[in-house]
């Protein structure tokens, strides 16, 4: 029995969202705003914290504080940044281009911040531990250039597993030149 079947595609019609946009756009004002009184002070104070590293003695201990607060500081950098566009872009100011874009580049760039924040209070804990713990075995284990050279291999890891998200971005964002705004796909 041979039996035949057509199958016609029909597109599917789009739903209702579940939140209008203008309530969407509300609440992220009101994040960015939330965000904006504990982001500056922070990128105050963690260039404060670099300042202070800078100017003690490297030893491996500094090292690792001076790459957390780093990260800490482009972490606080990019999401200030990323709500301040937020906000100009639901207010509807037309300054730029593709403001959405830039507010997800930065979030990536947020992203790759708090990775490398990550891994490094992880190396911090993970040597104050063997330091306690075996302390006549690694006492000449953990140095300053040993530390740099760790701190700066996250820094290269971290970029590394965050670049293909970049390239993601840029290959599935179509820019829209009626009202510099981009749509994903």
């Amino acid at each position: 029995m041979n039996a035949s079947t057509s199958v016609d595609l029909v597109s599917a019609s789009m739903g209702k969202s579940l939140v209008s946009d203008n309530i969407a756009k509300y609440i992220m004002v009101t994040m960015s705003f939330m965000i904006l009184p504990f982001g500056v002070p922070a990128i105050f104070l963690n260039i404060l914290n670099v300042h202070v590293f800078v100017n003690t003695k490297l030893d491996s201990v500094t090292n690792c504080y001076l790459s957390l607060a780093l990260s800490d500081l482009i972490s606080m950098l990019a999401i200030s940044n990323a709500t301040v566009f937020n906000i100009i872009n639901a207010f509807g100011v037309n300054w730029g281009r593709n403001l959405p874009t830039y507010t997800y580049l930065l979030t990536y760039g947020h992203s790759l911040a708090i990775d490398i924040t990550s891994a490094t209070t992880t190396y911090i804990a993970l040597q104050r531990g063997l330091c306690v713990t075996l302390p006549f075995l690694t006492r000449h284990a953990f140095n300053k250039n040993r530390s740099l050279v760790i701190c700066v291999s996250i820094f290269l890891m971290m970029l590394a597993f965050t670049l293909p998200r970049y390239a993601t971005l840029k290959l599935i964002s179509i820019p829209d030149p009626a009202d510099t705004r981009v749509s994903l796909l």
